[in-house]
């Protein structure tokens, strides 16, 4: 693999998988179930009501990544067998590597990058299940 321009690294199961080009991390959303009653009227308007369930979710995001073939081959293959794995994002510098459990929803058509022959570039929609680790959770004190 060339030199890695931006520092992120894509991993499965502690292979490398890629340089990532660019992410956007993922939401992390509650879901919710219906308390709606027929006291839920407000100015003559029946409204729905709803209350957290307690379930947190990471929610699928997409990954730019730079690749071999070789590389894509791994992905694409655990694609075509739905594998869940055991991914991580890593950061440059002393950060400590985003953990989680996904599989791949899609992948982009690759495209050749031009800076670096022999590299593919190519987006990953990944489904995350589970916890993220470290999430956002960790930085806020209770």
């Amino acid at each position: 693999m060339s030199e890695v321009t931006f520092g992120f690294t894509l991993t499965r199961e502690e292979v490398t998988l890629g340089e990532i080009r660019s992410f956007t991390p993922p939401k992390i959303s509650q879901g919710s179930v219906e308390k709606t009653h027929h006291g839920s009227v407000f100015a003559g308007v029946a409204w729905r009501e709803r209350i957290p369930d307690g379930l947190m979710q990471a929610e699928s995001f997409s990954v730019m990544v730079a690749a071999t073939p070789a590389q894509l081959a791994i992905i694409a293959g655990d694609m075509a067998n739905k594998t869940i794995s055991t991914y991580e994002i890593g950061f440059p510098g002393d950060f400590d590597p985003w953990g989680f459990d996904a599989f791949p929803m899609s992948i982009s058509a690759p495209q050749a990058d031009p800076e670096n022959p022999g590299l593919l570039e190519f987006e990953i929609e990944l489904e995350v299940t589970g916890a993220l680790a470290p999430t956002i959770f960790d930085f806020v004190s209770a």
